[in-house]
């Protein structure tokens, strides 16, 4: 993630998993875009929402 803009990695993130056919809610590929945010964000994510399908990440992300 780049330039802390959290909305345009998550709409990055949906649109190359759509154009590798790769399920975003898969495990790892949850994984990996946790992996992508800062690691901060990332575990406030999961302390105070623990989230578990892309779309909880993503809305985790968006309020933390």
């Amino acid at each position: 993630m780049s330039g802390g803009n959290i909305d345009q990695y998550i709409a990055d993130f949906e649109f190359l998993a759509q154009r590798a056919e790769i399920n975003v809610n898969d495990p790892t590929t949850i994984r990996l875009f946790s992996e992508g945010m800062p690691f901060s964000l990332a575990k406030s994510c999961i302390k105070l929402e623990q989230p578990k399908s892309f779309e909880q990440w993503a809305k985790a992300a968006q309020t933390q």
